[in-house]
């Protein structure tokens, strides 16, 4: 045990995944003790510091080196593993994650608040939990579930590549509760309950609606009145009219896009009609306060 006027050196590590962006680990003269440090797949560590501390006495010594290891912790899965998991949009309230596997690729260890997934197609996935519990699940093209806050790593198990689109609520702060659809039928019509707007799931944070209008349908005028993201599933092309003007012109849409438009600031009624010559599929997520 060192005594009064040993050399200790507590050297700091620059950690690419740390929220710190660093670590401490402690030297004693030159002899690193390494099982003050703990990696995780993904981080990257490299000395940046070196800070002498003398006249360490031996009951502080005793109390530095031997306490316990942090448990490894979760990241940012941008952070993590920028080429799979991309911001697409972030604002205050939320941010829009495009995620994309290729065959049998794994995501390290990483948290998520609550969110809302979307897959853009087959999805095969083994998940492990940080206390290593396994388990696997299938998410199927087009489907949307709802997660409550999260740590794990994924692997894609297919043979060809997995696409989603994570939309993380920073607003979510306590579990989901279901809510109920509710309303009368007037015009113009509450969005949900307008007849191509189906309703998917509810609560307290999101209503998540599935669009479907075939080639030359048209929608009833509704209201859109809170922030809303839009996550397209089809290749397809609409026309839009807000109530009392003409019809702009036509807009295409690809699967994958996402559109985020804050309508809580700017309300509108109007309808959607299909001017493609295939299904036009969109999921409206709508935020609400």
């Amino acid at each position: 045990m060192a005594g009064p006027g040993t050399e200790i050196r507590v050297v700091r590590w620059r950690c690419t995944q740390h929220p710190r962006g660093y670590i401490e680990s402690i030297r004693k003269g030159w002899a690193l003790a390494p099982f003050l440090v703990r990696s995780e797949p993904g981080q990257l560590y490299s000395p940046i510091e070196d800070i002498h501390v003398r006249h360490l006495y031996p009951a502080l010594l005793a109390l530095v080196l031997f306490l316990p290891t942090p448990a490894a912790h979760a990241q940012d899965p941008v952070a993590v593993d920028p080429t799979i998991a991309k911001v697409e949009f972030e604002n205050d309230r939320i941010r829009v994650l495009h995620v994309n596997y290729g065959p049998h690729q794994k995501l390290a260890m990483h948290e998520h608040p609550a969110k809302v997934a979307v897959c853009l197609t087959n999805f095969h996935m083994h998940r492990v939990a940080p206390d290593g519990t396994p388990s696997e699940g299938t998410c199927p093209a087009g489907s949307v579930t709802w997660r409550e806050p999260e740590k794990h790593a994924v692997e894609n198990l297919d043979d060809s590549p997995a696409e989603t689109i994570e939309i993380e609520l920073k607003y979510a702060h306590a579990p989901a509760n279901a809510a109920s659809v509710s309303g009368t039928s007037i015009d113009p019509l509450q969005i949900d309950l307008e007849p191509h707007h189906h309703v998917v799931f509810k609560n307290q944070y999101i209503n998540v609606m599935d669009v479907r209008i075939d080639p030359g349908d048209t929608t009833a005028y509704h209201t859109h009145a809170h922030d809303t993201v839009f996550i397209h599933l089809s290749d397809s092309a609409t026309q839009a009219q807000i109530r009392g003007k003409d019809w702009d012109p036509a807009h295409p849409s690809k699967p994958g896009e996402v559109n985020f438009d804050n309508d809580s600031q700017h309300p509108f009624t109007h309808r959607v009609k299909n001017t493609g010559t295939t299904p036009f599929h969109v999921l409206d997520i709508e935020l609400l306060p």
